[in-house]
């Protein structure tokens, strides 16, 4: 949530968020799981559960919170995996990644 803060603060168009996940999945952990490339945050709660990454510490619920806090600032969100280089670039691009909409 501190990104997102300093993202508001900073008044920047965009915050896009790295973790070890291509973005938010719709039926995470099953054979069924998929990228959702476009998600309001209202609709995120169905698609999150309430456990914690294995390697950070909010899981996919933190990174919606951030992205409430980004979007409020008016700044387009991004969550994407961080594979290589040009990850970045593939999620502004909406290659990779889930935008979070409003």
């Amino acid at each position: 949530q501190l990104a997102a803060m300093l993202a508001v603060a900073l008044q920047a168009e965009r915050l896009v968020l790295l973790t070890s996940q291509d973005g938010i999945q719709r039926d995470f952990g099953t054979a069924t799981q998929a990228r959702i490339a476009r998600l309001s945050v209202a609709d995120a709660a169905q698609h999150i559960d309430e456990s914690v990454s294995v390697g950070g510490t909010g899981g996919a619920r933190s990174k919606i919170q951030a992205a409430d806090i980004a979007l409020a600032g008016h700044a387009a969100v991004v969550i994407a995996q961080v594979a290589d280089e040009t990850s970045i670039q593939q999620a502004i691009d909406g290659v990779i990644g889930t935008t979070v909409v409003e």
